[in-house]
């Protein structure tokens, strides 16, 4: 067994993986990782936290539920030094946080004291932010409000969506970690507390993605941010319908021409790279796709096989 602090890690997905085996690459010793109960040890879009603490040989557990007695019991007894968290689903409770003996930490995409709580990334995006950021931040009893430990903010790109902006979440946050890890472990790391004045929070249900229709009659400015709030594939894709016919929004990207004289969701013109849609004012021009696939269908084929013409209308 490696020497060193005693670490417990709990969390999900390729952030927890690569934090993961940058510790096991400075020698670090894992004590145990508690992993989501519905990793099945394979990876798919996200790296699979099972697989690798098998590899590893690193004793992974994997309850329906962290707060309960028996693991307030176990996390007692194993009296970690550092409890890190990276993408776990549940909150954590008091008696998990006050086992860690030095510090219990967890990385939270979004740039604290913002976007505290559910969904920040597709909220960032709802609310046409121009950049966004991880935190790691000290576990409290309270939801994301512990001392800030270290924060990185990159910019929000016009073609990002919610899948592109968590990728980029993913990659700065292992960024952040390492480069972050040393002042941690040695406890010299600088707390800041949150401003209370800066805070922003969305609880649990403040979105239902299954409500994923596109509702023209908007803003163009409104409807391309919750479309771009929409795309994350393999889950889903805004939808509209067209003539009846459900169709999904691949890529959408904005037209800066006036419209004049359309009704929302009229079609203003086809071509090879999407359909030209008006909003309650502005349009948008969207790529089309019949599949919740990141790939984007030859635009002409769809048009031909839904007959997509100027003037129909997009609902």
């Amino acid at each position: 067994m490696a020497e060193g602090p005693k670490i417990a890690v709990i969390g999900n997905g390729t952030i927890a993986v690569e934090c993961c085996r940058h510790l096991l690459g400075q020698g670090e010793n894992i004590a145990f990782i508690i992993g989501d109960h519905k990793d099945d040890g394979t990876d798919g879009w996200q790296k699979s936290l099972k697989k690798f603490a098998q590899a590893n040989g690193i004793s992974f557990h994997q309850p329906e539920g962290i707060n309960e007695q028996k693991w307030y019991d176990f996390f007692a007894e194993q009296a970690p030094d550092f409890l890190l968290s990276f993408q776990y689903r549940f909150i954590i409770k008091r008696p998990i946080i006050e086992s860690a003996k030095k510090l219990a930490a967890n990385i939270h995409f979004a740039p604290l004291p913002r976007y505290r709580g559910m969904y920040p990334i597709a909220w960032a995006l709802l609310n046409g932010e121009k950049t966004f950021g991880v935190t790691i931040h000290a576990i409290d009893p309270g939801v994301d409000s512990g001392d800030i430990l270290a924060q990185k903010l990159f910019p929000i790109e016009e073609e990002d969506t919610a899948k592109t902006l968590y990728l980029k979440a993913v990659k700065n946050g292992v960024e952040l970690f390492s480069e972050s890890w040393p002042s941690l472990r040695s406890m010299t790391v600088t707390r800041k507390t949150q401003d209370a004045k800066k805070v922003l929070y969305y609880p649990a249900g403040s979105i239902d993605f299954s409500k994923n229709g596109i509702d023209w009659s908007k803003p163009a400015d409104e409807v391309f941010n919750f479309i771009r709030a929409f795309i994350f594939v393999p889950f889903q894709l805004p939808t509209t319908h067209y003539e009846g016919k459900l169709l999904r929004v691949v890529k959408v990207q904005r037209k800066e021409e006036t419209v004049v004289n359309a009704t929302p969701g009229e079609v203003l013109g086809v071509s090879d790279v999407g359909v030209q849609v008006a909003c309650g004012t502005g349009s948008l021009e969207v790529a089309l796709s019949e599949e919740v696939s990141e790939e984007v269908p030859a635009q002409l084929r769809i048009i031909e096989k839904f007959s997509i013409r100027k003037g129909g209308k997009f609902s």
